[in-house]
């Protein structure tokens, strides 16, 4: 069974519901999981109380999508995420998308060749993406969605069971292998990610955007104060994200230039005593994924 998984895991799917019956126990490198494909049995774990069930993780999902991803989230936090996540999918802001909706599906089908077969998967996640890209990060431009659909499917189409659940797989083989794909699929994300950030910070007046990417731009207290300790805060949770330096840091009380202000010996050339962690650099990708995750559960 689990040999026939990782060569083809939703034709192992239906052959172990057809043998086994729904639902069946899928054996997995460190455990295994429950399986079902039955209408009933999907309504039960859907409207079930939250505390019961786990999001299902590996090693390599973990480093694909992050340990904060939604997807990885239980119970409660996940229902709070879901609350902030899902807000430009909702309402009026999906209204708003309705008529890209209506024209991807028009787009995809139309490309379709009468008489073929085709992959129902795929042409769901074409419009899936063509609906996402722009909810999540504002992007509307074609020939940008264009990039994103490149980049996460050079990625996942890449990615098997095999890889997910041995460890030994997950090399970058020269560049060439299944890993080395996925990597540079984060990294590229990571990328662009980063450019749509710097292109709305550098426009002369703020980002009104209500993608989701937007609404963390404009975060702001419920007073309307922005959030500034938000980095601090961080560091607390997280030591390892900001690299700090131990030096000497004083409150200036008798300067008639810098009176009252914070001054830090940040090249160490008072002999002064050092009193302080300085934070000096920070790991800006991981300072934004806990951001949006701790956001997220206090909803």
């Amino acid at each position: 069974m689990f040999v026939h998984y990782l060569l083809d895991p939703h034709g192992a799917f239906a052959a172990c519901a057809r043998k086994y019956g729904d639902p069946f126990f899928l054996p997995l490198a460190g455990g295994g999981t429950v399986v079902t494909g039955d209408p009933e049995g999907i309504r039960a774990i859907m409207g079930s109380d939250p505390d019961n069930f786990v999001s299902y993780r590996t090693d390599a999902t973990e480093a694909i999508l992050g340990p904060h991803s939604l997807f990885f989230q239980s119970g409660s936090r996940h229902r709070a995420a879901r609350r902030i996540l899902g807000v430009p999918f909702h309402g009026a802001r999906m209204r708003r998308l309705g008529a890209r909706i209506e024209a991807s599906t028009r787009a995809q089908l139309g490309a379709l060749a009468s008489g073929e077969p085709f992959s129902l998967q795929r042409l769901a996640q074409r419009i899936a993406l063509d609906v996402i890209v722009p909810a999540i990060f504002g992007v509307t431009d074609e020939e940008r969605v264009a990039v994103y659909h490149r980049v996460i499917f050079s990625g996942f189409d890449r990615v098997g069971p095999a890889v997910l659940n041995f460890k030994w797989l997950r090399r970058p083989f020269g560049g060439l292998g299944p890993w080395a794909s996925v990597q540079r699929m984060v990294n590229d994300l990571n990328r662009l990610t980063a450019e749509e950030i710097a292109a709305r910070r550098a426009r002369p007046t703020p980002s009104d955007e209500d993608d989701v990417l937007g609404g963390l731009l404009r975060g702001h207290y419920d007073d309307g104060a922005p959030i500034h300790d938000a980095m601090a805060v961080a560091h607390v949770i997280d030591p390892t994200l900001v690299e700090t330096l131990n030096c000497n840091v004083e409150i200036e009380t008798r300067s008639e230039f810098c009176d009252g202000r914070t001054v830090v010996d940040r090249w160490l050339v008072r002999d002064a005593p050092k009193n302080a962690d300085v934070g000096i650099d920070v790991d800006a990708a991981r300072f934004l994924e806990l951001l949006v995750s701790r956001i997220a559960s206090l909803a």
